[in-house]
């Protein structure tokens, strides 16, 4: 029985650790194989190319691609940033900006899912965003939600 050499799975381009020995223990390897011959192993690495000679190699393995890195926190796109895109993704029937608010509305061209909502949340909902909503709808209606009581 043939034993198969670490190196032998390898090809290059692919993404790869060798561990191999140093003269105080081992190391690791960890990046793109960039050569690859009968003699050495070269890996490019975060820090440089490293070249491995075959013989000191103990174990090398293909590993998955990198993580993508996010990126620096103060890159990251903002709340409003999120908002302005997603926006336009579904629009509403009707949009007004409001200092940095985008308002949004929907309930005169879906007026049952309005009253589903209504139904819901009228009671708890802030008494400027229900007369908001509540403008399309007759007297006696506007009337019974404004008059709903918070359920404690």
């Amino acid at each position: 029985m043939t034993s198969v050499h670490p190196l032998d799975r390898l090809r290059v381009g692919m993404r790869a650790v060798v561990r191999h020995r140093l003269d105080d223990g081992l190391s690791d390897a960890l990046g793109e194989v960039v050569a690859l011959d009968d003699s050495s192993v070269s890996v490019a690495t975060r820090r440089g190319v490293r070249v491995v000679p075959r013989g000191a190699v103990v174990a090398a393995k293909e590993v998955p691609p990198a993580p993508s890195r996010r990126g620096a926190a103060h890159l990251a796109p903002s709340m409003g940033d999120l908002q302005r895109v997603m926006v336009e993704g579904w629009p509403p029937t009707e949009r007004a900006a409001l200092g940095g608010w985008m308002l949004r509305a929907a309930g005169s061209s879906d007026r049952q899912r309005l009253v589903d909502f209504l139904d819901q949340y009228a009671a708890t909902m802030p008494r400027v965003m229900l007369r908001n909503a509540l403008e399309h709808f007759d007297k006696e209606q506007r009337t019974q939600y404004m008059n709903l009581k918070k359920v404690t």
